[in-house]
C-alpha cells in the first residue's frame, strides 16, 4: 500500500495574503531556519536534549537538501533525515536514513539517562542507516525504531517490524528506566519477538475486517520487546492517526488516539458505531494492561486525541487534540465550537479530569503538538485559519479568515491551570502549519513546514520547492 506525502494540508493557493507574524507582547522571534529543496520537505516531530539543543525529525523528496555543514543525499522517493540544533540555530549535524522506497520519520524522543535519540517511523522495500546492515522490509509498510547516538546522530540499532500488510509506528516515549515505548497502527501481523506474542488484526464486528488497530509496544534501551499489546481498532488516515505516548514517574504509559470500531479494553470493550472517537488510556508500564480510560465522542462527531505529556512532579498528564461536537472528558466538558476547534485537557493520575478547554473561533484549527517546559507550563502547535480564539484574552487573527481556507502556523503557551500567557502565528500567503513544539531555553521551539513564503514576527524566508521546513525559535 501507499504511504501519502508530506502530510499537512493540500489544498489550492487561495487565501488573503500574508499578514505578517502576530504574537502577544511577551514573546519574539529569535531566529528562523527554512531547509529545502525544489520538492517537498516537511518537519514533523522535535525533542529538546537536556544541554537545550533542539532535535529535529522530518522528511525530504526527490533531491539533496543542504542542512547546515552536510549536504543530504538525494533519496530514492521520500526520505528521513534527522538534524540537532543548538540553542542559537547552529546545525551541530544532520543526517539521513533512507530506504528503497517512500519512508517517513513520525516521532523523536530523548532518552533522559544518556541523551540518546530514538526516532520511529514507516518505511518500503528497505532501510540503510549507513551504521546498520540494510534492513529489507516484509512488503507492503514495516514500521521501524532506530536510535541515535547524540553526538554525532551515528546509529545505535536500528529494528523494523511488520508484515506484507501496513504497519506504521506514530509516537515514540522513552521512560526513566531507559525503555522505549512505541505506539502506531497495524494491518496484518506484526511480531516484535521473544517474549511478546504476534498481535493479530481481528475482524471487526462493526466496521468489517479491514479494520487496522492500535498497538503499542515497550523495547528495552537496546530495542529487544518487554512487552506488547493491540488497543483495538482505528481509522489509518493519514491526516487523523497523530497517536500519542508518553510516561510518567513510575514508568506507567499514557497514550491518546482516537478508535473506531472496538477498543479492546480487558473485559469491557467499547463500541463506536459512528466517526473516531478520542481516547485516553493508562497502561501499567510492567504489562501493558489498562488502568483506566476515557473516552469521548457521538454518532455524527469526530474527535481526535493527538498530542500529550506528563508533568513530572505531580504526574499531571495534558491531552491535546481536535474535536467537532460537545467534547466530555470524564468530569469535564467542553462545549462545541462553529467547526473544527482544538482542545487542551488536564487530567490526574487516577483517571480524574482537572479542567479542559476549547482553543477555536471562526475557521478550523488543528492541534498537533504539545510539550511541557521546566515551569510545567504547556506549549502547544498547530495550524488555523479564521480566527484562534484561546478564550480568555489570547486571539490570533489567521492571513485567511474564510472557514476550510490556508492555515497559519501558530505556537502558543498555558500556565498549568489552562490560562493564556502568550501565542504566536507564523503566517504567508500559502499553508503554515506547526507539527512539533518543545520547550528551548528562555522560550520554545517550533517544526512544521510552509508553502510560498512564512513570515514570523520581523523574520521571513521564501520557499525553494514545493514545502519546505522551517525551525522557529521564540524567545519569551
Amino acid at each position: 500500500g501507499g504511504m501519502g506525502g508530506v502530510g499537512g494540508t493540500g489544498g489550492g493557493v487561495g487565501g488573503a495574503g500574508g499578514a505578517g507574524g502576530g504574537a502577544s507582547t511577551k514573546v519574539s522571534a529569535a531566529w528562523l531556519n527554512a531547509y529545502g529543496n525544489g520538492s517537498s520537505q516537511s518537519a514533523r516531530a522535535i525533542a529538546t536534549d537536556a544541554a537545550g539543543n533542539a532535535i529535529v525529525a522530518g522528511i525530504y523528496v526527490s533531491e539533496s537538501m543542504d542542512m547546515g555543514p552536510v549536504t543530504l543525499p538525494d533519496p530514492q522517493q521520500t526520505d528521513s533525515f534527522i538534524a540537532k540544533l543548538t540553542p542559537d540555530g547552529s546545525v551541530l549535524w544532520s543526517r539521513t536514513i533512507a530506504s528503497g522506497g517512500d519512508q517517513r520519520v513520525n516521532a523523536v524522543a530523548i532518552d533522559p539517562k544518556d541523551g540518546s535519540i530514538v526516532v520511529v517511523g514507516v518505511f518500503q522495500n528497505s532501510l540503510d542507516t549507513d551504521e546498520c546492515e540494510p534492513i529489507q522490509g516484509a512488503g507492503g509498510s514495516d514500521l521501524f525504531v532506530v536510535k541515535l547516538q547524540p553526538d554525532t546522530g551515528a546509529s545505535v540499532f536500528c529494528k523494523a517490524f511488520g508484515d506484507s500488510s501496513e504497519q506504521s509506528a506514530y509516537s515514540v516515549a522513552v521512560d526513566a528506566s531507559q525503555a522505549i515505548v512505541v505506539t502506531g497502527l497495524f494491518t496484518g501481523t506484526v511480531d516484535f519477538g521473544s517474549p511478546t506474542a504476534p498481535l493479530t488484526v481481528v475482524d471487526d464486528p462493526i466496521i468489517g475486517g479491514d479494520a487496522s488497530e492500535i498497538f503499542v509496544v515497550k523495547l528495552d534501551m537496546d530495542g529487544n520487546a518487554l512487552a506488547a499489546r493491540s488497543l483495538g481498532d482505528a481509522p489509518f488516515i493519514e491526516a487523523l492517526t497523530q497517536l500519542g505516548v508518553a510516561t510518567d514517574s513510575m514508568n506507567d504509559i499514557l497514550i491518546t488516539g482516537a478508535f473506531e470500531g472496538v477498543f479492546a479494553i480487558p473485559g469491557v470493550p467499547l463500541y463506536n458505531e459512528g466517526p473516531p472517537d478520542l481516547f485516553l488510556a493508562k497502561l501499567s508500564g510492567a504489562t501493558l494492561e489498562p488502568s483506566w480510560w476515557l473516552t469521548s465522542g457521538d454518532a455524527v462527531n469526530g474527535q481526535y486525541g493527538r498530542a500529550i505529556a506528563v508533568d513530572a512532579s505531580t504526574d499531571t498528564i495534558y491531552v491535546g487534540g481536535s474535536f467537532v461536537g460537545d467534547l466530555n472528558l470524564g468530569d469535564v466538558s467542553i462545549p462545541a465550537g462553529k467547526s473544527l476547534d482544538s482542545f487542551v485537557a488536564a487530567v490526574n493520575t487516577s483517571g480524574k479530569s482537572i479542567w479542559g478547554k476549547r482553543i477555536g473561533g471562526i475557521g478550523d484549527q488543528y492541534l498537533t503538538g504539545l510539550a511541557l517546559d521546566g515551569a510545567n507550563a504547556i506549549l502547544l502547535g498547530g495550524g488555523f485559519s479564521g480566527v484562534l480564539d484561546f478564550g480568555d484574552g489570547g486571539t490570533l487573527i489567521g492571513s485567511d479568515v474564510m472557514p476550510g481556507g490556508t492555515l497559519d502556523a501558530f505556537v502558543a503557551k498555558l500556565g498549568p491551570d489552562g490560562d493564556h500567557l502568550w501565542s504566536f502565528q507564523a503566517s504567508g500567503p500559502d499553508y503554515q502549519l506547526t507539527l512539533g513544539v518543545s520547550p528551548a531555553p528562555n522560550g520554545a521551539y517550533a517544526a512544521g513546514f510552509f508553502t510560498t513564503s512564512i513570515t514570523a514576527g520581523d523574520l521571513g524566508a521564501p520557499c525553494e520547492g514545493a514545502d519546505d521546513v522551517f525551525v522557529l525559535k521564540l524567545a519569551d
